[in-house]
């Protein structure tokens, strides 16, 4: 019986790891969406700046 609670003890534990991986992945997936999406925006607000000065 403790051999198969410590199988038990090791597969949760590696559940937990693998868990807590995925959310660190998510995460920076996350934040690499937010930093492409912030970049793209400030390259349309440059380019309509940029336009509002070009038309004079």
């Amino acid at each position: 019986m403790p051999a198969a609670t410590d199988g038990y003890a090791d597969a949760k534990a590696a559940h937990a790891i693998a868990t807590s991986e995925a959310n660190v992945e998510k995460a920076i997936n996350r934040l690499i969406r937010w930093f492409i999406a912030v970049a793209i925006g400030t390259m349309g607000f440059g380019a309509s700046i940029a336009a509002l000065f070009l038309a004079d």
